[in-house]
């Protein structure tokens, strides 16, 4: 013996025509309104496009404004750059003194004149900070120039000679 075949619970069902219509378990009934086309999906395609677009457009002017602010650094350059004292890091309880800039025919460069912390030696302050008999300081992302230091101990105070121009010092 067959069975009569089985008809679908009532409820709202798509059509071949794009639109829900009403299942009564025995027959059709009434249309609905247009099934929703995928617009709320294309606007959400739209809006992540542009916001991958805007991002790339971002990091590509951010990269072209790094790029120009090397160029500058490297094209612009002269003699006559000198490093701020802040680019050498002092332990706690030194004192920058005085700070002037000096130029001759190798370049341009800052002594920076320190006092120790209490109870150091500008000598011992010289070998802590690796200025004897040179120290390179590595640029940072901003400024990738090394700044070269070497110290001369006078007395009680340390003074520090900065420059981007010096080679590295081999005995």
């Amino acid at each position: 013996m067959t069975q009569p075949p089985v008809n679908p619970p009532p409820g709202w069902y798509d059509n071949s025509r794009g639109q829900r219509q009403w299942w009564d378990g025995i027959a059709w009934g009434s249309l609905a309104a247009a099934t929703p086309q995928p617009a709320a999906q294309v606007s959400r395609t739209a809006r992540n496009v542009a916001v991958a677009v805007a991002v790339v457009a971002t990091v590509i002017v951010l990269s072209l404004l790094y790029a120009g602010r090397l160029l500058w650094l490297s094209v612009g350059a002269t003699e006559g750059d000198i490093p701020p004292a802040s680019a050498v890091p002092l332990p706690a309880g030194s004192e920058i003194l005085g700070e002037t800039s000096d130029c001759a025919s190798g370049g341009c460069w800052t002594n920076v004149t320190i006092r120790p912390p209490e109870g150091q030696s500008a000598e011992a302050l010289a070998e802590e900070l690796g200025a004897t008999p040179q120290l390179e300081i590595p640029g940072d992302f901003w400024d990738p120039r090394s700044v070269w230091v070497s110290a001369r101990p006078t007395g009680s105070v340390l003074v520090l000679i900065l420059d981007y121009y010096s080679e590295e010092w081999v005995p």
